[in-house]
């Protein structure tokens, strides 16, 4: 591998413009014989959306052949590439190929590359974010489900510090289901909870995930924060808190339910 991009024969290409479903760029970069600790960069930042002839042509250049196996209906052609040789660990868009499948909400072909030697934490991408925590910032739960059950570090922070419950808080909920969506949700919550991490963590600008949840007005994960003890008070760097963002809306049903809130058994 010379300048960050392999030259060998294995590295084919192949156009993934629907990679991440427009999350992230169409820049593939590096494949990896073995776990990194971070994906790289992107080389050439785009914004999405961007499918013309050279950045297709870039993108095909450009993608390892693991990529040959991603998507609907390729199931024999991952498996021929996983028995081949091809990376699970290799890195797409600056992202690894686990995560590109777990946001795509693929989980067999999460099993795949899991079962094929993908490092359920590493890669991370170059932000130090987790597949587990870029898949349940998206609301991919049950692919999230796949990757704990599989080992992955449900307490890790990325760089930005946002921790799985942090990630949970500002996840989208653009299901079908929304009501199956917020109760995974709150499940989550508990589960993260149970397993050590702090109702109250900050990410690195002093951000809750009850500050989050609130300013995206969330009012089950409130809800369920306050019950186990959040602190509606907690201010981030700029000054802001829950309680606050709630009074600022004069939304008196949610200032009425953080009046109510009282902590409860960590347990329930």
């Amino acid at each position: 591998m010379r300048n960050g991009r392999c030259h060998n024969r294995s590295c084919v290409g192949y156009p993934v413009k629907w990679v991440l479903m427009g999350v992230f760029s169409l820049t593939v970069a590096v494949c990896s014989a073995a776990p990194i600790e971070r994906c790289p960069e992107p080389s050439e930042a785009q914004d999405y959306g961007d499918f013309s002839t050279a950045a297709l042509q870039r993108a095909f250049k450009e993608a390892p052949p693991i990529a040959f196996g991603l998507g609907k209906d390729r199931r024999r052609q991952l498996a021929t590439l996983l028995a081949r040789g091809a990376d699970p660990n290799a890195c797409l868009s600056g992202v690894s190929v686990l995560a590109v499948s777990a946001v795509s909400g693929e989980l067999e072909e999460v099993r795949m590359l899991l079962d094929g030697g993908a490092g359920v934490d590493r890669p991370m991408d170059a932000g130090g974010n987790t597949p587990l925590l870029t898949a349940l910032g998206m609301g991919r739960y049950e692919s999230a489900e796949l990757l704990l059950a599989r080992g992955a570090d449900a307490r890790h922070a990325a760089d930005s510090g946002f921790t799985a419950l942090h990630q949970l808080a500002q996840a989208p909920l653009l299901v079908k289901d929304e009501e199956r969506a917020r109760a995974q949700q709150i499940a989550w919550a508990k589960r993260l909870l149970n397993v050590g991490l702090a109702v109250d963590v900050r990410d690195s600008r002093g951000n809750t995930p009850l500050l989050l949840a609130t300013g995206l007005r969330n009012r089950e994960l409130t809800a369920y924060l306050l019950r186990r003890g959040a602190d509606p008070d907690a201010q981030n760097d700029r000054g802001n808190s829950p309680f606050e963002i709630a009074r600022k809306r004069g939304d008196t049903s949610w200032l009425d339910m953080f009046d109510r809130a009282k902590p409860v058994d960590r347990s329930r």
